[in-house]
């Protein structure tokens, strides 16, 4: 099925990527001595790039700031200010409406962080 002319390409996309790729979903979490990195690239084989760097924690402070500032809000970081403070807020609210398949969380959340890069 080709996209109908006119049509919004985020919507069709939404409405039929799923159906035209294959899709499987495992919610099992990785074990403690499993790395889901090699995992995937396992999976992947010679598709996968080639890693520059490692992320030792995935769940801390430095990881979200790593993430927010060189990944996903490289190029959406605004600043506000509330109550008299300033900060850096990556907005990502916007993505909430966006359809998820079942057992995945939702897109959104905007994420606040002080001048020093403090969340």
């Amino acid at each position: 099925e080709t996209r109908p002319a006119g049509a919004p390409l985020q919507e069709w996309l939404s409405e039929n990527l799923a159906k035209r790729l294959p899709c499987w979903d495992n919610h099992t979490p990785f074990g403690p001595d499993e790395d889901p990195v090699i995992y995937v690239m396992e999976k992947l084989g010679s598709v996968h790039p080639e890693l520059k760097q490692t992320w030792t924690e995935k769940q801390t402070d430095n990881a979200l700031v790593r993430f927010v500032l060189h990944g996903i809000g490289a190029h959406r970081i605004e600043t506000t200010i509330e109550n008299d403070t300033k900060y850096f807020v990556v907005r990502t609210n916007a993505l909430s409406p966006l359809p998820v398949r079942a057992g995945f969380a939702r897109y959104g959340g905007d994420a606040y962080f002080d001048m020093n890069w403090k969340p």
